[in-house]
């Protein structure tokens, strides 16, 4: 009975703590005095039964996104071996990059089992609609946790943070959801994103409801009702009090011109505002950097360890400038490495998530170390390997159908 409810206990708690940003939230408000770090090693603690299991050996063995951690761990290290005079935050980067590996690892193995991965999934479903209260709350309360004045961002503090975050939970979850409410659940989730006023991530909820239609996990003739009808109710509220919404918003600060320069840029794309023009110009400083040192990189760190303040917001650049050439390869590998060789609605959701996550790296470079993010890659490698598994069974005993997709439709 332990050894089966346990590990559901701990991906539950594991998506209650880290998906929802809710260990860094309370140590950046100083409700708790020790740093996300401590909720990690604790967590590893949590798991050291499982992990110390035989079971999670073959895991390891199976598992091609542990075979990237181990490479990409080696090839950070070698570079504090080539650089024995390396700076603090050089050392500092490393640790956050063997943190994040340890924390993938973790994950693999609490959600190796096909009943985790359903509570899991289960758990992100509510961590999404808790991010869509807090962002809906916040717009009449701005900066309740928000850092930005008038962009909300629940307990993610950081607007493009909750932005993403929101995305990756519907595309986890977006096969819970009965196909007659999909629409519905994708306009809220692109209203709570809408909220954060994050650019990047609308045009990546956009891309993924239209990979979801591609597909078929969104089918836009069985949900289209429910979901527009909703949808025609909430805008035909919303312009019947649109006067008071609007000088509310003006009064709070919401509506302030960083917001207005947001919502500008989606007609006119040529309009430069301070976040545009400051990404841009520590892009063009980090190609700079690339440029000098093409093959192999500029070291460890160098990407954050720069007289810019900011670093480029671009995962593919920044592992660029620290590695060379090859850097540009971190990410795609990984992505692929979690679908290799998925079967059924397994190969659908990953192929949704492929897409956001590679079109990310071009606007974050922080994708290798936010929890939320490498949980997602663990639960998607864990759910791929469970969807082989049951392929290979089924191949093996033809006249037994498979119960793994009749799982994610309960």
């Amino acid at each position: 009975m332990i050894a089966r409810y346990y590990p559901r206990i701990l991906a539950v708690s594991a998506v209650l703590v880290f998906f929802t940003n809710l260990c860094l939230y309370l140590y950046s408000v100083e409700l708790v005095h020790f740093p996300p770090l401590y909720w990690i090693i604790g967590l590893g603690i949590a798991a050291s039964p499982l992990i110390l299991s035989r079971n999670y050996l073959e895991i390891l063995g199976r598992s091609l996104v542990a075979r990237w951690c181990y490479g990409f761990v080696l090839i950070s290290g070698l570079w504090l071996i080539f650089e024995p005079s390396a700076s603090e935050k050089v050392f500092q980067e490393f640790q956050t990059r063997l943190l994040s590996v340890l924390f993938i690892l973790t994950m693999l193995c609490i959600f190796s089992k096909d009943s985790v991965q359903l509570w899991g999934r289960r758990a992100i479903f509510g961590a999404v609609l808790l991010a869509l209260v807090l962002n809906t709350f916040e717009l009449f309360s701005p900066m309740t946790f928000s850092e930005v004045m008038g962009r909300s961002a629940g307990l993610y503090i950081n607007p493009n943070q909750s932005a993403a975050a929101l995305v990756l939970g519907l595309v986890v979850t977006i096969g819970l959801v009965p196909h007659r409410y999909r629409m519905l659940y994708v306009v809220l989730v692109g209203l709570g994103v809408f909220l954060t006023f994050s650019r990047s991530s609308l045009i990546g909820w956009a891309l993924t409801a239209v990979v979801f239609i591609k597909t078929g996990q969104l089918s836009v003739r069985r949900s289209l009702l429910v979901g527009c009808g909703m949808l025609c109710v909430a805008l035909a509220l919303m312009i019947w009090q649109w006067d008071r919404i609007q000088y509310r918003l003006e009064d709070l600060g919401v509506l302030n011109k960083n917001v207005l320069a947001r919502l500008d840029w989606f007609n006119n794309p040529d309009v430069s505002d301070m976040s545009s023009t400051e990404r841009k110009e520590v892009a063009e400083f980090g190609w700079a950097m690339f440029s000098e040192k093409p093959v192999l990189g500029n070291g460890l760190g160098a990407s954050v360890n720069w007289t810019r303040e900011k670093s480029s917001h671009n995962e593919y650049l920044n592992m660029m400038v620290d590695h060379g050439i090859i850097g540009v390869f971190f990410l795609p590998i990984l992505v692929l490495l979690t679908q290799w060789r998925a079967q059924g609605e397994v190969r659908h959701i990953g192929f949704a998530f492929a897409i956001f996550v590679l079109y990310l790296g071009f606007f974050s470079h922080n994708i290798l170390t936010e929890r939320h993010i490498l949980m997602t890659f663990a639960l998607l490698e864990c759910m791929a390997m469970s969807s082989r598994s049951i392929q290979a069974t089924d191949e093996r005993l033809p006249d037994e159908g498979s119960s793994y997709n009749h799982c994610f439709a309960r």
